[in-house]
């Protein structure tokens, strides 16, 4: 139940912290549940990154980049319980940009699937928006070719 989240938190700092994500800032990489404890945990590791740093770490020439910085540039999903709490800890840590629907179909039965898309939809909405529009704009950003698909 709470190992997958520390997965994708572990998973992220591991990228971090081997320089990946530096060594490979084209690739638009996409984590699942709301970036797991990310929103918590990301100021705690750039205080280890200070202390720890990870210049020239697989090949990265030049200063480390703040980890705030590098998780920023990430994707993020809506997948699990999003609301009342994931998302709007991910939105205050990094922004709305990044930010996909998601929702573990098919690990996830249709009835949970049905329920976390009524979540989404009763919670506060953002301001002059939704979080359908929105995360459908970022989707659209994120894969260009497919807006022309009818």
């Amino acid at each position: 139940m709470l190992e997958f989240i520390f997965d994708t938190t572990r998973t992220v700092s591991d990228l971090v912290f081997t320089g990946r994500l530096q060594q490979y800032p084209g690739i638009p990489w996409v984590f699942t549940h709301g970036g797991g404890d990310l929103p918590l945990l990301t100021q705690r590791m750039e205080l280890f990154r200070s202390v720890v740093p990870v210049d020239g770490a697989a090949g990265v020439t030049g200063p480390a980049v703040p980890v705030p910085d590098q998780v920023g540039r990430l994707w993020f999903d809506m997948a699990g319980t999003p609301f009342p709490y994931q998302i709007p800890a991910l939105t205050t840590a990094f922004g709305r940009e990044h930010l996909l629907y998601g929702s573990d179909y098919c690990w996830t039965p249709a009835a949970g699937t049905t329920a976390q898309v009524g979540s989404i939809a009763a919670a506060p909405q953002p301001d002059g928006d939704t979080w359908r529009a929105l995360t459908t704009r970022n989707a659209q950003r994120l894969f260009p070719r497919l807006n022309n698909l009818t």
